[in-house]
C-alpha cells in the first residue's frame, strides 16, 4: 500500500493442495496439511505402509491418512490396528472397523459403517499434540507471544516467557486464542487456527462489493472493470502485492482466464458411448436412467477400489452414483494401461466389443481427464471425422414429419416416427388394410398357419370396430382342437381356454369406434393392459403348426357358444410383432399370410336403409327391417332443428321381452320396449326429476302388426304430458 499498511496475502494464489489450509504470514505462508499429506504445499501423499506397521504376515495397503492390514485368504480377519498403540503422547486409539464408534466419534458422526471405510484407526490427541498419530507437539511459541525481548520456551499445551530484567510475565502458562482480540472486521467470523486465525468475510449485500484481506478490512474492487465473458461470474481478490484483481468463474461450456474459450463440441455420426476398464477382470457401471432426451448431464467416472459413475442432471439434480457390483480389491493401474484416449467413439475393433457397436452422437463440454481440461481445438485432427466445434442442432420434428399419425422422436441427426396403430412406414404414411366380417350377416372368417414358435410368453393385439356386443374374434387350434379363444361378451373382450374360466377386460369396445385391443400372455397369466387385470390362464403356448381362425369358424362349426361370429371390422392384427395379413403384403414386413372366406376389403357397413329419403331434420328409411341381434345406431349430430315430440313405428313380433328403441342425450334417457308382452315406456329427464315408467293396457306379442304412436299432448309448451296409443 501507499503507506505500507496492507499485509500481502500470500495465500491468495491458493498454494496449499489436497485441502490443506493456508496460513498467511509476513512475506511467506505456511500450509496446515490435512491428514495423510505433507510437504511445503501438502503435495506429498504420506505412505503409511512405509513403516511396515502390519505384523504376522498381514498385507499393508496405503490409504489417504491411514492404512489397512489384510489377513486371511478371504480377508475375513479384522486386524486390530490399535494393538500396536500407534497413537503417541498418550493419545487414545479407536478402530474404524469397530461399528460401535460410528455415530459416536465426531469423525464418524455422519457416516454409516461400510467395509470400504473400515480400514485404519483414529487418534484422539491430548491437548498440545496434533498429527495423525499425535506425534507433533504444537509450538505455542510460534506466534511470538513474549514481549519486550523476552524469550519463549514451548511447553506441552502452553508456553513460558523468560523476561529480561525489569519485566515480569503475566502468566507462565497461557492457552492462546487468536480470536480473543477480535481481529476480524466488518461482521466477519473469526476461526482460531494453530498459532493464527482465519477470518470468514460476510456475504455482501445486493449490489455491494465484498470485503477481503486478512482481517476482512479491504473492499475488493477488482470486478469494477472486469472482462469476464459469456455470463462468467467475476470473483475479486487481492494479489500478492496487494493489487486488486479478479478471476472469472465460467459457466459450463466455457473456459479460459476470461471465459472466452469454448469447451463444447459435438459428434454428428451414428453411435453411443461405452467405457470399460480392464485390470484382471472387467469392471462395468451402468446408469439405469435415460440420458438421450436432449438435456445436459454432468458425468464423472472415477476409479479407486471400485469403478464409480456419477450422473447429475434432470431426475438426478443432487447427483446419482452407480458403482460396479461386488467388493473389489484395490486396482493399481500401470501408466501404460491408458496409452490412448478415444472420445466419442473408438476404432471398430474396440467398438465391436460394446453392446451397441456404435459411437456417440450429441454434444460434450468441459471434458476433463485427471482434472485437466481438454479443449475441442486440441482434439480436431484430420482423422477425427464427425467432430465439430460448438453444439448446433436442427429441430427434426418441427414440420410434423409423421403425417399426424405418430409421435416424432428427434434422433439428433434425423427424425424417427413412432407410429400410432394402424399406421406404419418411415413417416407413418402407410396404413394396414382393414377387413369387414359378417357383412349383411354372412358367415366369414380368415385362417392363418403359424410357422414359428411363440412359446408361453406372447402378445395378441388388433384394432377393432363393432356394434355387435357378442361374437368370436380369434381362436387358436392345434391338431384340429381349439385351445384358446378370444371373443366379445356383452361388449367387452374375454378369453377362454379349457384350463380355466372366463377372463374379461372391464371396458366396452362395441360402441362403433375403433379400439386397440392388447392381450399379453405371460407364462400362464393374462394381462389386459388397459384394465390392469392379471389372472391365471393355465398352460397355454403358441407353437409351430398351430392355426389361428379370425372372425368366425368354417362352415359346419357352431359359434353359438361365443355369441355368434364377429360382426364388424378388424385391422392390424398381430401375434407378437408378426402381422396376420390377407392379400398383398408390403416389403419389409414380417407376416403370416392367410386365406379368407367372404371377408370384404376395407371397413364397410351393412345397407341398413333399403331406400333412404333425405329430410330437413335427418333421413327416413323406407323398408321393412328384420332385427336379429343386429341393432342399428343413429346419431343426430346436432342435425335436429327442433326437439322430438312424436314417435311412431309399426312392429310385428312374438318376443315377450326386448328393447324397441333407446335414446340418450346429455342427462336424459328414453326407452321404449316390450316387457311381458306389453309395451313399456321409461322417461328420465335428468338429475332431480322423477323417473316416469308406464306400460300399455294390452299385449302386442301375438305375431300381428301393431301401429304404435307416442306423442306429447301439447308440443307447443316445454313441459307436457305424453300419450301412448
Amino acid at each position: 500500500g501507499y503507506h505500507c499498511d496492507l499485509d500481502i496475502n500470500e495465500c491468495a494464489s491458493q498454494p496449499c493442495q489436497n485441502n490443506g489450509t493456508c496460513l498467511d504470514k509476513v512475506d511467506h505462508y505456511l500450509c496446515d496439511c490435512s491428514q495423510g499429506f505433507k510437504g511445503i504445499n501438502c503435495e506429498v501423499d504420506i505412505d503409511e505402509c512405509e513403516a511396515q506397521p502390519c505384523q504376522n504376515g498381514a498385507t499393508c495397503r496405503d490409504h489417504v491418512a491411514t492404512y489397512s492390514c489384510y489377513e486371511g485368504e478371504n480377508c475375513e480377519v479384522d486386524v486390530n490396528e490399535c494393538e500396536q498403540q500407534p497413537c503417541e503422547n498418550g493419545g487414545e486409539c479407536f478402530q474404524r472397523s469397530d461399528v460401535r464408534n460410528y455415530r459416536v466419534l465426531p469423525e464418524l458422526s455422519t457416516s454409516n459403517f461400510s467395509y470400504e471405510k473400515a480400514a485404519g484407526f483414529i487418534c484422539h490427541c491430548l491437548p498440545g499434540f496434533t498429527g495423525d498419530n499425535c506425534s507433533v507437539n504444537v509450538d505455542e511459541c510460534e506466534s511470538a507471544p513474549c514481549q519486550h525481548g523476552g524469550s519463549c520456551q514451548d511447553l506441552v499445551n502452553s508456553y513460558q516467557c523468560v523476561c529480561p530484567d525489569g519485566f515480569t510475565p503475566t502468566s507462565r502458562e497461557v492457552d492462546i486464542n487468536a480470536c480473543d482480540s477480535s481481529p476480524c472486521q466488518n461482521g466477519a467470523t473469526c476461526e482460531d487456527a494453530a498459532n493464527s486465525y482465519r477470518c470468514r468475510c460476510p456475504v455482501p449485500g445486493r449490489g455491494e462489493e465484498p470485503w477481503g484481506g486478512q482481517d476482512c478490512d479491504v473492499r475488493l474492487v477488482g470486478c469494477r472493470r472486469h472482462q469476464c465473458q459469456h455470463e462468467g461470474r467475476c470473483v475479486p481478490l487481492l494479489t500478492g502485492d496487494s493489487e486488486h484483481s479478479y478471476i472469472c468463474s465460467c459457466l459450463p461450456g466455457w473456459a479460459g482466464d476470461r471465459c472466452n474459450t469454448s469447451t463444447t463440441f459435438s459428434f454428428t455420426t451414428e453411435g453411443s458411448l461405452l467405457a470399460k476398464v480392464k485390470s484382471g477382470k472387467i469392471l462395468q457401471a451402468i446408469y439405469p436412467g435415460l440420458v438421450n432426451d436432449g438435456e445436459w448431464y454432468q458425468v464423472t467416472v472415477t476409479m479407486d477400489e471400485r469403478l464409480v459413475l456419477a450422473v447429475k442432471g434432470p431426475g438426478c439434480e443432487d447427483g446419482c452414483h452407480v458403482k460396479n457390483e461386488g467388493q473389489n480389491t484395490l486396482i493399481f493401474l500401470n501408466q501404460n494401461y491408458f496409452q490412448q484416449l478415444y472420445v466419442g467413439g473408438a476404432p471398430q475393433e474396440y467398438l465391436a466389443l460394446s453392446s451397441s457397436g456404435k459411437g456417440f452422437i450429441g454434444c460434450m463440454e468441459d471434458l476433463k481427464v485427471d482434472h485437466k481440461l481438454l479443449l475441442p481445438q486440441d482434439l480436431i485432427r484430420e482423422e477425427n471425422k464427425g467432430l465439430e466445434l460448438g453444439c448446433y442442432k436442427h429441430d427434426w420434428c418441427q414440420d410434423d414429419p409423421c403425417s399426424q399419425h405418430g409421435e416424432c422422436v428427434d434422433m439428433w441427426v434425423r427424425n424417427s416416427c413412432e407410429c400410432r396403430r394402424p399406421y406404419y412406414g418411415e413417416r407413418c404414411e402407410k396404413e394396414y388394410q382393414s377387413w369387414t366380417f359378417s357383412h349383411e350377416n354372412t358367415s366369414s372368417y380368415t385362417s392363418f398357419n403359424i410357422s414359428k414358435s411363440h412359446g408361453e410368453n406372447f402378445t395378441i393385439s388388433f384394432m377393432m370396430r363393432s356394434l355387435k356386443p357378442n361374437g368370436l374374434l380369434l381362436q387358436f387350434h392345434r391338431e384340429g382342437k381349439s385351445y384358446l379363444s378370444v371373443y366379445l361378451k356383452e361388449g367387452t373382450v374375454a378369453m377362454y381356454s379349457p384350463h380355466t374360466t372366463l377372463l374379461s377386460e372391464a371396458k366396452s369396445v362395441t360402441d362403433g369406434d375403433y379400439h386397440l385391443v392388447t392381450i399379453r400372455v405371460n407364462y400362464g397369466h393374462v394381462v389386459f393392459p388397459k384394465a390392469g387385470n392379471n389372472r391365471a390362464l393355465g398352460n397355454v403356448s403358441v407353437e409351430t403348426g398351430d392355426v389361428v381362425l379370425v372372425g368366425g369358424l368354417p362352415e359346419g362349426n357352431s359359434v353359438n357358444a361365443w355369441g355368434g361370429s364377429f360382426k364388424g371390422c378388424l385391422q392390424d392384427i398381430r401375434l407378437d410383432d408378426t402381422q396376420l395379413m390377407v392379400g398383398d403384403v408390403s416389403e419389409g414386413l414380417e407376416v403370416y399370410r392367410g386365406r379368407s372366406e367372404k371377408v370384404l376389403q376395407g371397413c364397410q357397413s351393412d345397407d341398413t336403409c333399403g331406400r333412404c329419403v333425405e329430410l330437413k331434420d335427418g333421413y327416413e328409411c323406407l323398408t321393412d327391417a328384420l332385427f336379429q341381434d343386429n341393432a342399428l345406431q343413429y346419431s343426430a349430430n346436432s342435425s335436429l332443428l327442433d326437439p322430438v315430440t312424436n314417435i311412431t313405428m309399426a312392429i310385428r313380433t312374438r318376443d315377450e321381452n326386448g328393447i324397441l328403441l333407446s335414446a340418450s342425450g346429455k342427462a336424459g334417457i328414453f326407452c321404449l320396449g316390450i316387457l311381458n308382452s306389453s309395451l313399456l315406456i321409461k322417461l328420465d329427464s335428468g338429475p332431480g326429476e322423477e323417473l316416469l315408467a308406464f306400460t300399455s293396457d294390452r299385449t302386442i306379442s301375438d305375431g300381428a302388426w301393431h301401429q304404435i304412436q307416442l306423442s306429447m299432448v301439447d308440443p307447443a309448451v316445454s313441459v307436457s304430458r305424453w300419450r301412448l296409443t
